[in-house]
C-alpha cells in the first residue's frame, strides 16, 4: 500500500508505531499469565514512546483487551483491574522517561502542547503565536474531507479512492473496500477477529475526531488486509462462479495499483542512483540554496554557521549550526526574537560565518556593510558571510 509504504521511510515513525500497536494486540488480546501482561505493557509503552498518538491509541487497547478477557473467562472484577492495572504500570514505566524529559528539557510532557495543555504548561523555546499557528496548521491538514457523521460513513469509499484528501500518498488499493466487510462476516463468531474488528473501528473513529492525515492509521489498514485475507477465503468456500477470479482481480489490481504509485512515486530516485549526471542535475534543482550550502561544506576556514532565515532547511549543511528562529518560530534563544537580536549576538555564539538568503518571508537580514562581517560568496539569493 503507497499509504503505508509513505510512513515507512523519509524520516516518519508511523509504519514502526503501528508495528508497536498491532504486537501490543496481538500479545495483548491473548494474554492470560503475568508475563504475557507485562508483554503487553511493553509494547503499549513502544508505542506510547514512539509517538503521542499512542496516548490515544493505548487507552482503546486496553478496553478491546478487557472485553475479550472477560468474555473468555477472567471476568472476575479484581482480576481484570490488576491484569489491566499490570499492563498500565509497565506502559507507564517503559513511556515515562520520554515524557519526563520533554517536561524537564521543553517545559511541556507533549511537545508543542495540543490545546488542552497550551493553558497549563508554560513551554521552553515557542511563544504563544508560535504555538497558535501551529495548531492552526494541524488544525488545516487534519480536516480530510469533514467530520460530519456522512463523512465518517464514507470513510471506508473516500479511502481507498480518495487517500490524497487525507496526505495518503498514494491509496491502499481495493482489497480494503471489496474483501474486508465479507471478512468481518466470516469472523463474527471469533471472539478474537471481533476484538480486533473493535480495535480498528475504535481507531479509526478517534483518528476521525482528530488528525485525518492517511499515515497515522497505518495500524488499521494493516489490519484491514487481515481481514480482507479472510474474506477472500470466505469467498472461495463458497464455491460461486467465477469467485476465484473475481477475487484475483481485486487482489491483483490493489497489488499492481500500488507497485505502480510507488514505483512512479521513485522513478526519479532510480534514475538518480543509475546516473550521477542526473543525481547532480536534481540535485542541484532540488537543494535550496546549494551554492552555499556548497560553499559552506567545503571551506575549511568554516567552524560553525549561523542560519538566519527560518525557511532554510539546516540539514544540507555539513558544519555545527545555529538556526535562532525555527521553521515553527521556535526560539532557540528565547531573548532573541528576531534576525537584529541574533546578529547582535554573533560572537557570543561561536560562530565563523553566517549564511543569510531572500526568501519568501523576507528579503536580506544583514544590512550594507555590517561591522564585523565580511561578504566571501555570493549568489542569487543567497550570501555567506563571514564574522571577522
Amino acid at each position: 500500500m503507497p499509504a503505508v509504504y509513505t510512513g515507512a521511510h523519509a524520516g516518519f515513525v508511523d509504519a514502526l508505531y503501528a508495528a508497536f500497536v498491532l504486537g501490543a494486540a496481538r500479545i495483548g488480546l491473548d494474554a492470560r499469565r503475568a508475563h504475557e501482561y507485562v508483554a503487553f505493557g511493553l509494547f503499549c509503552g513502544f508505542a506510547l514512546g514512539t509517538k503521542y498518538t499512542g496516548l490515544l491509541a493505548v487507552p482503546i487497547l486496553l478496553v478491546c483487551a478487557i472485553l475479550l478477557w472477560a468474555q473468555e473467562g477472567s471476568g472476575k472484577l479484581r482480576v481484570l483491574v490488576r491484569s489491566a492495572g499490570l499492563v498500565a504500570i509497565v506502559a507507564g514505566l517503559v513511556a515515562a522517561p520520554f515524557y519526563v524529559r520533554n517536561w524537564i528539557v521543553l517545559g511541556s510532557p507533549i511537545y508543542p502542547p495540543p490545546p488542552i495543555l497550551a493553558s497549563i504548561f508554560h513551554v521552553k523555546y515557542l511563544p504563544e503565536d508560535a504555538i497558535h499557528n501551529f495548531h492552526v496548521y494541524i488544525q488545516s491538514r487534519g480536516r480530510g474531507l469533514g467530520r460530519g457523521f456522512g463523512a465518517y460513513l464514507l470513510l471506508p469509499f473516500h479511502l481507498t479512492y480518495h487517500t490524497s484528501n487525507f496526505h495518503g500518498a498514494g491509496g491502499i488499493g481495493l482489497t480494503g473496500l471489496a474483501l474486508g466487510p465479507l471478512g468481518l462476516i466470516a469472523s463474527r463468531h471469533d471472539r478474537f477477529l471481533k476484538a480486533l474488528a473493535l480495535l480498528g473501528l475504535l481507531l479509526t473513529t478517534v483518528w476521525f475526531v482528530t488528525q485525518q492525515e492517511s499515515r497515522f492509521l497505518i495500524h488499521v489498514y494493516a489490519l484491514g488486509a487481515i481481514f480482507s485475507v479472510i474474506g477472500w477465503g470466505y469467498v472461495l468456500q463458497q464455491r460461486a462462479r467465477f469467485s476465484s477470479l473475481l477475487c484475483g482481480a481485486v487482489v491483483a489490481s490493489s497489488m499492481l495499483y500500488g507497485l505502480f504509485m510507488i514505483a512512479r512515486a521513485r522513478k526519479d530516485d532510480v534514475h538518480a542512483a543509475i546516473s550521477p549526471a542526473y543525481a547532480e542535475r536534481v540535485r542541484q534543482e532540488r537543494v535550496p540554496y546549494v551554492e552555499s550550502f556548497d560553499f559552506l561544506n567545503r571551506d575549511a576556514f568554516v567552524q560553525r554557521v549561523l542560519i538566519l532565515d527560518r525557511s532554510v532547511p539546516p540539514f544540507y549543511c555539513d558544519k555545527p549550526y545555529v538556526k535562532a528562529i525555527g521553521q515553527w518560530g521556535e526560539l532557540v534563544l528565547p531573548d532573541a526574537t528576531d534576525a537584529n537580536h541574533v546578529l547582535g549576538r554573533v560572537r557570543d555564539l561561536g560562530v565563523s560565518h553566517v549564511l543569510d538568503v531572500t526568501s519568501e518571508l523576507s528579503g536580506f537580514r544583514v544590512p550594507a556593510n555590517a561591522p564585523g562581517l565580511t561578504v566571501v560568496f555570493a549568489a542569487p539569493n543567497q550570501k555567506v558571510y563571514r564574522v571577522d
